[in-house]
């Protein structure tokens, strides 16, 4: 056993103490031995290889980034070229669209903020087109507030309204005046509507929104609402609604309160002292009537 590991160690390859140096890195880096330990079963064995330069570990990865750039402006001029072709296409197609038939959009609104009973309201019903074509023989009408809880006030022939054309994205509105007889809250129906939307002799049908909830008001609550404007302009906006009132008059109607027992509590004390001073210089007087009598 001992023969044979002398034998192994006779084996192995000497490596020179020194090496010749070059003057640049580059030559250093390629002289210089890389000593690696590879282990065997029986022996150990030393191989030496030597070690590539860092320029020539550099040539490859400057190959990759060059060729990528290359691919990536290849894909930009690609994007570029096709954009305006597809924005041709896209505006022809839209060119070779049909237009859309007309369509009437109704809208029924109070004009008033306030409905107050015995005053007039008005109300108005509009008709814009939001299609390509025009719509032709327009009629409309509204019959939504009841006779037994508004008075009108221009006539029946108010209520209607005919319209020869009207162009796309053309609006029309006709108006009428009613007078509420009391005070509560009412739903105003919807207004129907019908046109001949497309070349044809096909008539279209179709109603407005409901306006619902128109709550009527007495004059008295006018006068409320007239004074919580001003209250408001007064107040600088703390006091808007008459809950904010009743806050803010409880709290000020607290500190007066206070205040007034404060003040009627010194009149009281003041009161007090005053009669008491007065019980003394009567006392003294009587007092000095009895010592003269004497």
């Amino acid at each position: 056993m001992a023969r044979r590991l002398r034998e192994n160690r006779s084996r192995r390859p000497r490596v020179p103490a020194r090496l010749k140096l070059g003057k640049h890195r580059d030559d250093r880096d390629r002289a210089r031995p890389v000593v690696t330990r590879t282990r065997h079963p029986t022996d150990a064995r030393l191989t030496m290889s030597a070690r590539p330069s860092r320029a020539s570990r550099a040539r490859p990865s400057l190959a990759r980034v060059a060729r990528a750039c290359a691919l990536v402006a290849i894909a930009f001029a690609a994007i570029a070229r096709a954009a305006p072709d597809a924005d041709v296409s896209t505006d022809d197609v839209a060119a070779d669209a049909p237009p859309s038939p007309a369509r009437l959009l109704a809208r029924k609104r109070v004009v008033e903020d306030l409905a107050i009973e015995g005053q007039n309201l008005t109300v108005t019903v509009s008709l814009t087109n939001a299609g390509d074509l025009e719509a032709r023989k327009v009629k409309a009408r509204d019959d939504g507030f009841s006779s037994a809880d508004f008075e009108l006030v221009t006539g029946k022939e108010s209520l209607s309204a005919s319209f020869a054309s009207i162009a796309s994205g053309e609006t029309v509105e006709y108006s009428f005046v009613v007078v509420p007889k009391k005070s509560g809250s009412f739903v105003g129906g919807a207004a129907s509507v019908s046109y001949q939307g497309t070349s044809g002799r096909e008539t279209t049908h179709g109603t407005s929104n409901v306006v619902g909830a128109v709550a009527v008001y007495t004059k008295t609550q006018k006068n409320i609402f007239t004074a919580l404007e001003i209250g408001r302009y007064l107040t600088l906006g703390a006091c808007k609604t008459m809950e904010d009132w009743v806050k803010y008059g409880t709290l000020v109607g607290g500190v007066a309160g206070v205040l007034a027992l404060n003040w009627f509590a010194l009149k009281v004390k003041k009161g007090v002292a005053a009669a008491r001073r007065k019980m003394a210089v009567a006392s003294l007087e009587r007092s000095d009537k009895r010592e003269k009598a004497a």
